[in-house]
């Protein structure tokens, strides 16, 4: 997923980024590194909405840290208005041009709070248990591995804050004077794993939006760092020999390295993912709309590749049951509005992918289209067609 052109590895960047600098801005307790963690936020935010939730971390691991109540106060404070400003900016001009701050159409999820927390464990689950383990199994693994890392973390960081207050009352230091084991400043990292998981839990059981493993890219990666950390701080402790972990990184890069091979033959041969294949690459449907410019509003089932490839903005055709279930959605009624509105200005454009990825069963046919609103096929090709909707009289 993250060769793919998606926003979750630029987001990912943002994650780690702050919660490497709230990790500095416990350690010190500068407000120059609490304003960069506020800005990396803000830019985790606007990349995935989901990220929203490095704010309460934040704002719950500086408070954690020692030191007085005043200063940690203050500390939070200036890391909620250095990443506020920028995500109030950017919902205040949504609401300007759209009329609402997320841009959520219509639609709600068609998953329980309680089914979508499965999933996602599930996700996590599936990470370290075969594809075919049942959703149940897998999303007990999911628990524990999120648990045992996040719980770990937070014990350690419990007991060198302990550790640190004791030193503290002994040595009179600059106050706030943080802990100082490794395990301790992963705190921002375990508080992530956990508010990371839950909020996208709630978000798929109150947006309609894909069920994971997607949303959950972002956690994967402070999970991992957690995972390290505690490695680190239990090599730290117990004199571990570096020759040792030396030779298991060997073997495990030895071990990936015939998938990694496979995986740069199969590129070579069939293209990266899904939309460099040499199908898209040749499809002469793209190339017709490369050389002719389609005006007015266009929706395909596939919009994807018309953005990835063409740069062509387009809505997606309405969906007639939810990705993750059979319940019915009224996207077809807001796209024949649509239709009729654009029919009415600057036309509609349908393009349409008979062998795309996003040709699904929980998708409305071309059939289906073609009998809500009148369709004009424009131009036919091999690998899909242009249709416009007929003009209004």
């Amino acid at each position: 997923m993250a060769s793919s052109a998606l926003s979750e590895p630029v987001g990912i960047v943002a994650v780690v980024g702050c919660l490497l600098l709230l990790t500095e801005a416990m350690r010190t307790g500068g407000g120059r590194v609490a304003v960069l963690a506020g800005l990396a936020a803000a830019t985790g935010c606007l990349t995935r909405y989901a990220s929203v939730v490095l704010f309460p971390v934040g704002v719950l691991v500086l408070l954690a840290r020692p030191g007085r109540l005043a200063a940690r106060i203050r500390l939070a404070a200036v890391f909620l208005v250095a990443g506020g400003v920028p995500v109030g900016a950017w919902l205040a001009r949504n609401v300007a041009a759209a009329g609402n701050a997320t841009g959520d159409r219509a639609g709600s999820s068609a998953l329980t709070l309680a089914t979508s927390l499965k999933l996602s464990l599930a996700a996590v689950g599936a990470w370290v248990l075969p594809g075919a383990t049942p959703d149940a199994v897998q999303a007990v693994a999911g628990a524990m591995l999120s648990t045992a890392v996040a719980g770990a973390l937070v014990l350690a960081f419990l007991a060198e804050r302990r550790r640190a207050g004791a030193a503290m009352e002994s040595v009179a230091g600059p106050a706030g004077a943080p802990p100082v084991g490794p395990a301790a400043l992963a705190l921002p990292a375990a508080v992530f794993v956990v508010f990371g998981g839950l909020s996208v839990a709630w978000f798929e059981a109150t947006l309609p939006i894909d069920p994971p493993p997607r949303f959950l890219l972002p956690v994967f990666v402070p999970l991992l760092i957690g995972a390290a950390v505690l490695v680190a701080d239990q090599s730290r402790r117990r004199s571990w020999r570096p020759a040792a972990v030396a030779a298991l990184v060997l073997v495990v890069v030895a071990a990936s390295l015939p998938r990694l091979e496979a995986f740069v033959e199969r590129a070579d041969r069939k293209g990266l993912l899904d939309y460099s294949t040499p199908a898209w690459r040749s499809s002469p449907l793209l190339a017709y709309l490369r050389a002719h410019p389609l005006g007015g509003m266009v929706a395909s089932n596939d919009p994807y590749i018309l953005y990835l490839r063409l740069g062509i903005p387009a809505l997606s055709t309405p969906a007639r049951t939810y990705y993750a279930s059979h319940d019915p959605t009224d996207e077809l009624p807001i796209f024949v509005r649509q239709a009729a509105s654009a029919a009415a200005s600057g036309g509609l454009s349908v393009v349409w992918f008979p062998q795309a990825y996003q040709t699904q069963d929980y998708l409305y046919s071309l059939h289906d289209l073609e009998q809500s609103i009148c369709l004009r096929l424009e131009r036919h090709f091999l690998d899909g067609d242009v249709l416009r909707v007929c003009p209004t009289t």
